[in-house]
This record gives C-alpha cells, structure tokens and sequence, in this order.
C-alpha cells in the first residue's frame, strides 16, 4: 500500500466526524425550526418593531464592551510580560464570548479554555494566559 493511499485514507476518516455533527446541527435545526415556528415567526415580527436608533445604540454599546474587554486582557498579559497585538486579543475576545454563550451549561468553561488555547498559540505563556483569565474572571465574578 502506497503512503498517498494511507494518507487519503486518514483524511477520509478525519472527515467523518466532522460530517456527522453538521448532520447531526442540521438534523436539530430542522427540528427546532418545525417545533418552534411559530415563537421564531413573534421573534421576527417583533425585530420589525425595533426603533433602529436603540439597535444601533446597542451595537456600537456592545462593541465598546467588547474591545474594552480585549484591551483589558492585554494590559493583563503586558503586566505579565508578554505580547499580545489588539487585533489578536480584540478577535479572542469576541471568538470566547461567542463560544461561552452559544454552548449551553458548559459556555463558560469552554469560552475560558478556548481564550486560553488561542493565547498559547500567539505564544503567551502558561502563566501570564492563565493569570489573565483567572483575574479576569475574578473581577467579572465579583459581588
């Protein structure tokens, strides 16, 4: 057996997986759009409700929140030594915040573990990472 034969045969493999959970999302969504019509048809008619002036308020609010949050992060990660550009740290916030509140129970965990992921692969150290999210974490959990 060649090595191109065994490779194919590797990425057919690792395709499969992949294939099953977008059948498996498609497969949900389906029945959650047959289940649910009728709440997602109030929900559409209501956005036609919407004063456009808020909405935009809104956003532009959100986007605030968002790169403050990032720039925070940062100046965590410069307090710790390391580097980390604002485009990079602006995209891992918005990436961990859409991961922790799209998965149900577990968001939170997995948007935290998702940010700590990225930030080794812009090689921050396991210190500085997880010294960051944890005061992070600290602060925004604080009552």
């Amino acid at each position: 057996m060649a090595a191109d034969d065994r490779c194919n045969r590797r990425r057919g493999r690792a395709r499969r997986p992949g294939l099953a959970v977008s059948v498996g999302c498609l497969a949900g969504l389906a029945w959650l759009l047959a289940d649910q019509h009728d709440q997602l048809g109030r929900a559409i008619a209501g956005l036609g409700r919407a004063n456009p002036g808020l909405v935009v308020a809104a956003v532009a609010c959100e986007r605030v929140s968002m790169v403050s949050f990032a720039r925070m992060q940062r100046r965590l990660l410069l307090a710790g030594g390391q580097h980390l550009a604002i485009v990079s740290a602006v995209g891992i916030a918005f990436a961990g915040n859409a991961v922790s509140v799209s998965v149900p129970v577990a968001g939170s965990g997995l948007g935290t573990a998702f940010s700590y992921r990225q930030f080794r692969r812009h090689r921050v150290s396991d210190a500085a990472a997880a010294l960051a999210l944890a005061l992070l974490v600290r602060a925004c959990c604080r009552r």
